[in-house]
């Protein structure tokens, strides 16, 4: 039914997460069906195996642009992309998220809020146009999240996501600091979940974590 929409609504523009793009597009493939609308093809809102990206690059690169996102929502989703072309060998351990966006702005900064060189991992801070002012109606999360740690006069968002620049001037991404994961594009805080259990009588431990099943997915336990 997918296919059917994108084919008859001639989609030129289309944006998901990994979890359903790339089973999609291996459906696509295997099926021999085309896209002859789509010109640019975006994954996102969650980390993509280097494999199913390259693939995609390899099957469907030469029809259209094969994109990995990476943003939040306080900073109006998308902040950086990365295509292939940007590095001159495909990346095995992990797809970078690239280069920041027209308008934005990207940091990365160590524990006392100073920039970290080439290759050193840290937090990443978004600033720029799409910058949120704050969490409505919290104005303790806001105070933590939305700062000038650089001094410079313009407001960073603090993703609590470790990132490090790359020689090649795109951006990796490793994961989480805190608890905070996502699955298929949720996010889902760890700790929450903890501590609703531990509120149960007969709990008295309790972890939370993510692990893959048996097809690679990842799921909590």
């Amino acid at each position: 039914q997918l296919y059917r929409l994108i084919d008859q609504h001639r989609i030129t523009f289309m944006e998901s997460t990994p979890a359903l793009i790339v089973p999609f597009m291996e459906y696509i493939y295997r099926r021999k069906l085309a896209l002859q609308s789509v010109k640019i093809l975006v994954l996102g809102s969650d980390m993509i195996k280097s494999q199913d990206f390259y693939t995609l690059h390899e099957r469907f690169g030469k029809e259209m642009r094969i994109i990995n996102s990476y943003g939040v929502t306080e900073a109006t989703i998308d902040s950086s992309y990365y295509e292939a072309e940007m590095s001159e060998e495909p990346r095995e351990d992990d797809v970078p998220i690239g280069v920041p966006l027209p308008n934005v702005q990207m940091y990365v900064l160590n524990k006392d809020k100073q920039v970290q060189p080439i290759g050193v991992f840290g937090e990443l801070y978004i600033g720029g146009a799409g910058v949120a002012k704050g969490y409505w109606g919290q104005p303790e999360m806001t105070e933590d999240a939305f700062s000038d740690p650089l001094q410079t006069g313009e407001t960073l968002y603090r993703t609590g996501d470790q990132a490090c620049w790359l020689p090649d001037g795109t951006l990796r991404f490793k994961g989480r600091i805190d608890k905070q994961v996502k699955i298929r594009g949720y996010r889902i805080e760890t700790g929450e979940i903890e501590s609703v259990l531990l509120k149960h009588g007969q709990v008295k431990e309790a972890a939370v974590t993510v692990m893959k099943d048996a097809e690679g997915q990842a799921r909590l336990a």
